[in-house]
Formats: structure tokens, C-alpha cells, sequence
């Protein structure tokens, strides 16, 4: 039976290859060093190839922690998108997906930024516990209730005393008021550390953030693995 190690070792080369072979399909005329989608359709084509391929799809949040996207669409909300994962959902209302890489030969490296214009609260709420996002239901067409509605599983009792049920396309949702998302390679070490689930690429700029990635890369190469710590203020 093969040890931990080696299926960690497996894990990693496949997950890479799957990376490399996603990128080429985004990209067919060669990776480039940075691109900018700005339309909200291409950036849902692009959130939905990176969603359909298993070990390509992890996304950081921006108030920390993942989940696997399996893909997006428009939300009801103007000018705004839904990341999916499974059951649930992430709303934004994007600025901008970037793409940044550093050569051919370190494309574990290269990642996806959707950057967050701000989004006002829904409302829902009297007070907010976070000022980066919300937890809601969206009951659908753009209607929200408190996220205490998903976890009872109805909308309450009529004056039978009979069971409102939810809609059949209620979904516990997150909406993100800024910051930003990245997608990296599942492989990848930035994925597999996982002090990098603090959301730190939230608390930088897209320029910051890049050169934090490459300050990790030229340490790396120098053999002083510190990808883990937090970054600079």
C-alpha cells in the first residue's frame, strides 16, 4: 500500500498537470504574465472552465478560509455575480478577474484574483457581525431573509400552524461587501500551507499580493520555505 507521502506526492503531480492543462485551455495561444477580464460574461466563462475541472477549483475567500467552486452565473443583484459551491453561494459584485503568472516554469505559482467593488448590505440585518460580509438565504430574484431561515428549514407557520416551506431555490449565501477571491493550483504549495487560509490576499493590493507571491517564489528558490508567515505590513 502506497504511504501518505506518496499519495501526497501523486496527488500533487496530477493536480498540477489538471492546472497546467486548465490554463492552456483558457489560454490556447500561450500563458501570459497577467490578464484582465472585465465583462461579467467572460469572467462567468472563465469562473465555470476553472469550476468544471476537479483539483483546479479551490477558491480563498475574502474573510478567510475555501471552498470549491463549481462554477458561476449573474446574480439578481445589478452588476453582480454568484460563485457556487454545491449548495451554497458567494455574491459579488466583481471589479475586475485577474490572472498572473511568473514563467513557464513556475506555473503552480500562477493564480486567479476576482477583485470585489463594495456592495452595500441587503438590509436584512438591524447590525452587522462583519464589515467584509454577510450571511443570508436568497429565497430568489434577489429577495434575502435572515441566514436563521436556512437553518430552521422553513419560513416560519401560517395561521394554520402549518409549515412554510423554503423555495425549492433557497440557498444559504454569502455577500461579500469587498476584498477579493484568488484560485490557485490545488497542488500547489500556497494551497497546501495552510496558514494561507487567513485571507491575507484580501488585506493587499492585486500589486501587493503579486509581490508577495514572487518574494515567496525567490525564497523558495533559496531554498527558505516561508510562505507560511504573514505577510509584511
Amino acid at each position: 500500500m502506497p504511504s501518505a507521502a506518496d499519495r501526497a506526492s501523486k496527488f500533487r503531480v496530477e493536480a498540477l498537470k489538471r492546472w497546467e492543462k486548465l490554463l492552456r485551455r483558457i489560454f490556447p495561444n500561450g500563458i501570459p504574465v497577467r490578464y484582465f477580464w472585465d465583462d461579467l460574461d467572460e469572467i462567468i466563462r472563465v469562473l465555470d472552465i476553472i469550476g468544471s475541472v476537479e483539483l483546479t477549483n479551490h477558491t480563498f475567500s475574502p474573510h478567510g478560509g475555501g471552498l470549491d467552486l463549481t462554477g458561476a452565473e449573474r446574480s439578481p443583484e445589478p452588476g453582480c455575480i454568484e460563485l457556487h459551491y454545491g449548495r451554497g453561494a458567494d455574491v459579488s459584485k466583481p471589479g475586475g478577474l485577474f490572472f498572473e503568472s511568473f514563467g513557464e516554469d513556475k506555473l503552480e505559482w500562477a493564480y486567479f484574483r476576482l477583485e470585489n467593488r463594495t456592495l452595500k448590505p441587503s438590509g436584512v440585518y438591524e447590525e452587522l457581525y462583519f464589515d467584509t460580509h454577510e450571511e443570508v438565504t436568497h429565497l430568489g430574484g434577489g429577495e434575502y431573509a435572515s441566514r436563521a431561515i436556512w437553518d430552521q428549514g422553513s419560513l416560519g407557520y401560517d395561521e394554520n400552524g402549518d409549515e412554510i416551506p423554503l423555495p425549492s431555490e433557497a440557498k444559504p449565501v454569502f455577500r461579500n461587501f469587498n476584498g477579493a477571491f484568488v484560485i490557485f493550483a490545488k497542488g500547489s504549495i500556497y494551497n497546501n500551507n495552510p496558514a494561507t487560509y487567513d485571507a491575507r490576499h484580501s488585506k493587499m493590493s492585486g500589486e501587493a499580493f503579486r509581490r508577495y507571491i514572487q518574494r515567496n517564489i525567490d525564497l523558495i528558490e533559496g531554498e527558505e520555505r516561508e510562505v507560511g508567515e504573514s505577510p509584511p505590513a
